[in-house]
């Protein structure tokens, strides 16, 4: 015996595609964080933002080569803030476009 399908529950809207309701609020949510008073009152909320991975992480010796310094630099960067990373277990691993970003800034030195 199975019970009503989610999709009559629903009204038999199709789920694959968001409601109105849903794209509304999105459209409104983005439109708020393009204010940086609306932004700036929920940043403590953002911890960081979620990264979407494209391209595989990179280690600190990875970095390291790509700027030309020292690894152990590399991982000084990180635990100052100054270098965006992840912390996977006991490894530290680096978003590429998150270090390209981070030198266009002055954030690093290389």
């Amino acid at each position: 015996m199975s019970g009503p399908t989610l999709q009559a529950l629903d009204g038999g809207r199709d789920q694959s595609a968001p409601g109105p309701a849903i794209v509304e609020l999105a459209a409104a949510v983005a439109k708020a964080l393009d204010d940086p008073a609306f932004a700036a009152s929920v940043a403590h909320f953002r911890k960081r933002p979620v990264t979407v991975l494209s391209e595989p992480l990179l280690d600190a010796d990875a970095v390291a080569e790509l700027l030309d310094i020292p690894a152990r630099t590399v991982r000084q960067y990180a635990a100052e803030g100054r270098l965006p990373s992840r912390q996977l277990g006991k490894h530290i691993r680096f978003v590429r476009a998150e270090v390209a970003d981070a030198l266009e800034r002055g954030l690093i030195g290389a």
